[in-house]
């Protein structure tokens, strides 16, 4: 399998002293971080400076470079710059949308060159539609997480997958259909008391999705028994070991969490994904799991 645009590209830089900023997140985010640390394993490039000492500084991309998150990747970025504004930048393949933040104005605090991955053509072309310093460039690669496939993890991974049941991993945040339930919070809550409301939560997220469900249910062969089925956001409702296992062990996923599908995908499972509040499901789907038969967008 050929290397994806990103990894050439980091191939290519020689032996820069590198600043490694990775950005906060769920279970996702987690596969895009091991993602880049295959990256920098495969090309010999090792991250651990200060962005004042670094000959570049490295933000390992994701979903969050939009403004549906008050605190986004953007913002990250943007303070990276007040700290070392004449460092090169380079951030790992993203998505982009933004409808009211001046992207280009961050973009022109910064002397050095920046060079922006998207994930998918559909960020390319927003990007490329905006009044851009002469210093920024666009590049295309693939998500971080497919840096996987041929990682030891994806072979643990797969050496202990089993079909024994269907997972629905609904989102409940502001990306997903929610509603009211994405700003619902109880950490106050004991731990006894939190775990069971959690499990209702997620139920009731994936209830207001129903007409979408449901005739994607009915067509899986054999038909899931009630029993079989799995109502669970595992991108925040479970640590990291209990994210893979929920995915491995399942013989269909339904999400609309893209790295839920991007791991079922990886690991043969089939997998429906469900579009989110922007583009970024379409334009990974279209760019990155077209071609593969046992993926569908609905």
């Amino acid at each position: 399998m050929s290397e994806s645009s990103f990894l050439q590209y980091m191939r290519s830089l020689g032996g820069p002293s590198i600043h490694l900023e990775v950005l906060k997140g769920n279970n996702g985010d987690q596969l895009i971080w091991m993602g880049i640390a295959e990256v920098l394993r495969k090309t010999g490039l090792h991250a651990g400076r200060t962005p004042h000492d670094a000959d570049l500084i490295l933000i390992n991309g994701g979903g969050a470079m939009n403004d549906l998150w008050p605190e986004g990747a953007a913002q990250v970025l943007e303070a990276l710059i007040g700290v070392a504004p004449d460092k090169d930048i380079v951030v790992g393949p993203s998505s982009y949308w933004f409808r009211k933040l001046d992207f280009p104005a961050i973009l022109r605090k910064s002397s050095g060159r920046i060079t922006l991955f998207c994930r998918e053509r559909r960020s390319e072309e927003f990007l490329r539609s905006l009044d851009l310093p002469p210093q920024v460039t666009v590049m295309l690669s693939q998500d971080l997480a497919f840096e996987l496939r041929d990682s030891e993890f994806l072979r643990e991974q797969l050496s202990l997958a089993q079909d024994r049941q269907v997972l629905c991993a609904m989102r409940k945040d502001c990306e997903g259909e929610a509603g009211v339930f994405a700003r619902t919070r109880a950490s106050w809550l004991p731990a006894p008391i939190r775990k069971p409301l959690s499990w209702l939560r997620d139920r009731l997220v994936a209830n207001r999705s129903a007409d979408r469900l449901t005739p994607i249910l009915r067509s899986i062969s054999p038909r899931p028994a009630a029993s079989e089925i799995v109502y669970r956001d595992i991108s925040v409702s479970l640590d990291f070991h209990g994210f893979c296992r929920e995915v491995r062990n399942s013989r269909a996923v339904i999400t609309n969490r893209l790295h839920v599908g991007i791991l079922g995908s990886l690991l043969g499972k089939r997998v429906h994904l469900l579009r989110g509040a922007y583009h970024k499901i379409d334009g990974v789907y279209e760019y990155s799991l077209s071609e593969n038969s046992a993926v569908s967008l609905h």
